[in-house]
C-alpha cells in the first residue's frame, strides 16, 4: 500500500536530510547544476558531520596509552585493576601525557586539510565541466592586456589574485573546521575535569549543534564557490536553465 512506502524511522530522517540538502543545491546553484554539484555537497557534508559527532562518544580522546611527557605533564593516579589516569594539577617534571587510542578525527590536520584539497579540486572541476578552458581565463586574464593597457594590466593582477584566492581557500577551509572543532574536545575535556558527570551534558548539546553548524558551513561554502565556478567571468556569462 502507498503507506508502507514511505520511510520512518533513520531512514526517513536520512531522506529528509538529502531532500534538504539538494533543496539547498538547487537554491545556490539553479537546477542546471545541482545535478552534479549535490553529490559533492552530500557527501562532504555528511562525512563531515559524522567525523565532527565523534567527539560526543565517550572514550574519544580520553581512553589511550599513559606516557612519560618530554616536558610537562600531568601526575598519575593508580587505579584498581592495572588502570590509572592522569589528574590535575600539572607539574613541570616526571609528567605524563595520554596518547589516545581513538581521536576525532576532525581534530586532525592531515584531515582538515585533505578535505580541504578534495573540495577545492571539485571547485576547478565543476568549472572547467561548465566553462570548458575558458575558465582558466579567471586566473590569466591578457585578452584586453595590449588593446587596453590600463584595464588589460588590472584585469591581469585581478587574475593573480583570483589564483592566490584558490589556494587561500584550502587553509580557510581546513584550519576552520580544525579550530572549531578542537576548541569543542578542548572544551568538553575541561569541563569533564571541572564537573561532575551530569553537568556535562549541557556542552555535549552545545558540541553537538556546532559540529552540525560547521559541517554545514563547509559544504555550504565549497557549493558557493562550486555554482561561482560554473558562471563565466568578464562579461561572458553562462545561462542557467531555469525550468
Amino acid at each position: 500500500s502507498k503507506g508502507n512506502l514511505v520511510l520512518k524511522g533513520i531512514p526517513g530522517a536520512l531522506e529528509a536530510l538529502l531532500e534538504a540538502l539538494y533543496n539547498m543545491t538547487e537554491g545556490t546553484a539553479g537546477k542546471k547544476w545541482a545535478k552534479t554539484i549535490f553529490p559533492w555537497f552530500a557527501s562532504i557534508t555528511i562525512l563531515v558531520l559524522l567525523a565532527n559527532w565523534m567527539e560526543l562518544i565517550p572514550g574519544v580522546d580520553s581512553i589511550g596509552m599513559i606516557e612519560h611527557a618530554e616536558t610537562a605533564g600531568y601526575g598519575i593516579q593508580h587505579l584498581p585493576l592495572g588502570l590509572a589516569t592522569l589528574v590535575n594539577p600539572a607539574v613541570t617534571a616526571n609528567g605524563y601525557q595520554l596518547i589516545p587510542f581513538v581521536r576525532v578525527v576532525s581534530t586532525d590536520l592531515n584531515f582538515t586539510v585533505a578535505l580541504a584539497i578534495i573540495a577545492v579540486i571539485a571547485v576547478q572541476v565543476v568549472g572547467i565541466r561548465a566553462q570548458g578552458l575558458n575558465y582558466f581565463t579567471k586566473f590569466w586574464n591578457v585578452k584586453t592586456f595590449f588593446s587596453k593597457p590600463i584595464f588589460g594590466v588590472i584585469d591581469w593582477g585581478v587574475g593573480i589574485l583570483e589564483l592566490v584566492s584558490e589556494f587561500s581557500k584550502v587553509l580557510s577551509f581546513a584550519f576552520r573546521l580544525f579550530g572549531n572543532i578542537f576548541a569543542g574536545s578542548v572544551l568538553l575535556f575541561v569541563i569533564g575535569s571541572l564537573v561532575p558527570v551530569f553537568a556535562q551534558s549541557i556542552f555535549y548539546l552545545l558540541e553537538f549543534f556546532v559540529g552540525a553548524i560547521q559541517a554545514f558551513v563547509f559544504g555550504l561554502l565549497a557549493t558557493t564557490f562550486m555554482a561561482q565556478a560554473t558562471q563565466g567571468h568578464g562579461g561572458e556569462h553562462h545561462e542557467e536553465a531555469h525550468a
